[in-house]
C-alpha cells in the first residue's frame, strides 16, 4: 500500500515536471517598450528643467 502511494505522488509530481517544462518552451511575444521609454525621457526632462529653473529662481534673488 505504501509502495503505490509513493508511485502515484511520483507520476503526478512527474507529470507536474513535464507540465510546466511543456509551458516554458512556449514564448510569448514581448512588449515594444519604446513610447514607455519616449514618455520617462520626457518626464525626467520636464522635472530636471523645472527643478533647475526653481534653483535659478533661488539663486537670482
Amino acid at each position: 500500500m505504501n509502495i503505490r502511494k509513493r508511485a502515484k505522488k511520483f507520476v503526478v509530481l512527474g507529470s507536474v515536471v513535464a507540465a510546466s517544462a511543456a509551458n516554458a518552451a512556449v514564448t510569448m511575444p514581448t512588449a515594444d517598450y519604446t513610447n514607455i521609454e519616449a514618455a520617462a525621457g520626457i518626464g525626467f526632462g520636464i522635472a530636471l528643467t523645472v527643478g533647475l529653473l526653481y534653483k535659478a529662481k533661488g539663486f537670482f534673488r
